[in-house]
């Protein structure tokens, strides 16, 4: 089953029938929540709670408090630098196996081979 939310309603889709289950949409308050419905008074305001207001000192003693962003340089360099790295070790790595697969003979090996011979 698939649960589809909207506003304060829910659905239960039957993934196998492809279809919404019979007696849906239903309250989210009601079944996930446990609230019946409306408060039993009817008078009832309910209000988001008020933001506090800072205490007024009467003297001119104030605390002043800063809040200092950690920049994280340190840390965004180290995680700049090992992925560079590991790739420069890839790249010399990978020059180093292609040199190797096209060895050739060197020049002055050729030169020492030939001079021996007319020994």
């Amino acid at each position: 089953f698939t649960y589809f939310y909207k506003g304060k309603e829910y659905w239960k889709f039957n993934n196998q029938r492809l279809r919404v289950e019979p007696g849906y949409p239903r309250s989210i308050l009601r079944d996930f929540m446990g609230c019946d419905g409306l408060p039993a008074d009817p008078d009832w305001d309910w209000s988001p709670p008020q933001e506090e207001e800072p205490p007024q000192y009467d003297n001119d003693d104030v605390d002043i408090v800063l809040k200092l962003e950690s920049s994280g340089g340190a840390e965004k360099a180290v995680a700049i630098a090992i992925p560079c790295v590991l790739a420069l070790c890839m790249m010399v790595l990978l020059y180093t196996v292609f040199r190797f697969k096209r060895k050739d003979t060197q020049r002055h090996i050729l030169y020492c081979k030939r001079s021996m011979q007319e020994w």
